[in-house]
């Protein structure tokens, strides 16, 4: 029975699911270029970015399972590089770069009390550590475009909201529909 050829062997790795997320270790860039299959055996080396053993035994089992089942596999050796080698390549780091983007936002709520960052601008760069004064708004209601209401006024603070979130939106971010109307 012939063996698979490393890329098929790569691409039966698409199946493992990195543990906790709905991502497979090859588009996150965890399985290195260097797939070998010889004699029966399949060598992969896996750059998972985490020494947590629970993590690595799941992907070594994963990995095992997925490999071994291969007609014309008879073993899978998994070598796994250590938390501080680093992850490694994401193949979608290339393909992320968004022309006139500075930096991409992944807008979590961890502070406690007041404030709705969902429409208000000002809770929205409160929350996310950046200037909300009246002249930092002011710059980033000129750099989208923003013209509604006097500076500042409550009329221009909601259409900037709005405008932040149908940018993001529009460079690929994931934003609800609420959120961009």
């Amino acid at each position: 029975m012939p063996e698979p050829t490393p890329e098929e062997a790569r691409q039966a790795l698409r199946a493992v699911l990195f543990p906790g997320f709905r991502r497979d270790i090859v588009s996150l860039g965890m399985v290195s270029d260097d797939v070998q299959v010889a004699r029966g055996v399949v060598r992969v080396h896996l750059r998972p970015g985490s020494d947590k053993p629970e993590v690595v035994d799941e992907l070594r089992r994963r990995v095992v399972g997925v490999l071994g089942r291969l007609p014309g596999v008879t073993r899978v050796e998994v070598h796994v590089a250590r938390a501080e080698a680093g992850r490694g390549r994401d193949p979608a780091a290339e393909r992320a770069a968004l022309p006139g983007v500075r930096h991409v936002l992944a807008v979590a709520s961890t502070k406690g009390g007041g404030g709705n960052w969902r429409t208000s601008i000002v809770d929205l760069l409160k929350l996310l550590d950046l200037d909300s004064s009246l002249e930092a708004r002011k710059d980033l209601a000129a750099e989208l475009g923003v013209h509604a209401g006097a500076d500042g006024t409550a009329e221009q603070n909601i259409a900037l909201s709005k405008a932040v979130w149908a940018k993001l939106a529009e460079n690929g971010g994931q934003v609800p529909a609420s959120l961009r109307n």
